[in-house]
């Protein structure tokens, strides 16, 4: 294996731990402080919304500059190094305001797809694939970690996502990456917002902004919704089964990755979006622990991923990766944005089964504008092989 894939594909997997580690506990903490699903859903999606913006900073700094990697490593320390102030936030609004901190700073960990797909670009479906496959492995150990720490030690939780953040960041060191001259238009508007296949993009954009919305109605009450006494879970059976999602997704990542490659992102991308609304509508008419815990278990995301990811991929050349990488997930932040900020008004004023209701439709809007994307253009060779690195310095 390249040895600098090798070096992207466990920073991917470490920065996924973090994520599993405070997913599985950040909703419990927040709503220990702040007594109020209002805010289990504001934790969610406030930091969400000031990455909808640095995401697309991101991407656009990296491509002005020709370099992705010693942003990463940067930001990656600085956001890691708050996760040692956790311990002394004792209000529920101190807490809010470092978590966006904090994601505005470590979500430029998505320049790591630009990366991955500029050095193997016949096959950025099985890239993104197996990119997906060690975060899938993290988000394993990262949420079946947490739910025995939140318990045991919230100090020892915190301290271990600060680590394993850092150390995220300082296994990028020995990356190589190849420079690039992509120009000096930073402050040019037209520059900022052109891209060479506009429609396509915005189109993909606003079918997964909707997607994301929906989902995150979802995503951001779950956990919170176990511990009600329609089952009346404990913290480390909920931590299971979200950690269930992770194993399921790093068993079919390699293989979705194949797919999107063989068939075509459209192919994938559309039935993916279809599931999402048979499987929240699902979640609106039955409290079956079986039945949701199944659905939840269900890897389709993997499918949405890859697919999406490589086709803003093709969509876009060098010049304008970073920004095509950052537009795609400044839409997926929007939606988790207003989602998360859904999901917890819904929940508390209506109830959780109405908001996966409301999630439902939110996707069936998705799904029926993901008709209009187009195929984009990807090489054709075999899912199996792996093309030379380019040159590095």
């Amino acid at each position: 294996m390249d040895r600098n894939y090798a070096i992207i594909l466990a920073a991917s997997g470490l920065n996924a731990t973090v994520t599993a580690l405070l997913y599985a506990s950040l909703q419990f903490m927040t709503y220990e402080k702040g007594h109020s699903l209002f805010y289990v859903g504001l934790i969610g999606s406030l930091p969400y919304a000031g990455m909808m913006v640095m995401a697309y900073v991101w991407g656009l700094v990296s491509d002005w500059l020709g370099k992705r990697k010693e942003i990463v490593v940067a930001s990656g320390v600085a956001g890691s190094l708050l996760f040692f102030t956790y311990p002394w936030l004792t209000t529920i609004e101190m807490l809010i305001a470092v978590r966006f901190v904090q994601v505005c700073l470590m979500g430029s960990v998505i320049l790591l797809i630009a990366v991955a797909t500029e050095r193997f670009p016949g096959e950025k479906g099985k890239v993104v694939g197996d990119l997906n496959v060690p975060l899938a492995f993290g988000w394993v150990v990262g949420a079946g970690t947490a739910a025995y720490l939140y318990q045991s030690s919230q100090t020892g939780l915190f301290f271990l996502c600060g680590l394993v953040g850092l150390a995220a960041a300082l296994v990028l060191l020995p990356l190589q990456e190849t420079k690039k001259d992509n120009g000096d238009n930073l402050l040019s508007l037209r520059q900022l917002l052109t891209f060479r296949n506009r429609r396509p993009i915005y189109i993909l954009c606003a079918a997964t902004l909707l997607l994301l919305t929906g989902n995150y109605i979802v995503y951001s009450v779950f956990p919170q919704y176990l511990t009600t006494s329609a089952f009346n879970m404990d913290k480390m059976q909920i931590g299971f089964i979200v950690a269930g999602s992770g194993l399921t997704g790093m068993l079919v990542f390699r293989a979705a990755g194949k797919l999107v490659d063989r068939a075509g992102r459209r192919k994938v991308l559309i039935p993916t979006f279809l599931t999402y609304v048979i499987s929240w509508t699902a979640y609106a008419l039955t409290q079956n622990i079986y039945v949701l815990s199944v659905i939840w278990l269900l890897p389709y995301w993997c499918f949405f991923t890859t697919s999406s990811t490589a086709m803003v991929s093709d969509l876009t050349d060098e010049r304008e990766r970073g920004r095509g990488i950052g537009i795609l997930n400044a839409a997926i932040n929007f939606g988790n944005f207003a989602g998360s900020m859904l999901g917890g008004f819904l929940a508390q004023s209506f109830g959780y089964q109405p908001a996966f209701g409301v999630a439902a439709m939110i996707v069936l809007a998705a799904f029926l504008v993901s008709f209009a994307t187009k195929e984009s253009n990807h090489s054709g060779q075999p899912s199996g092989s792996t093309p030379p690195a380019p040159p590095t310095t």
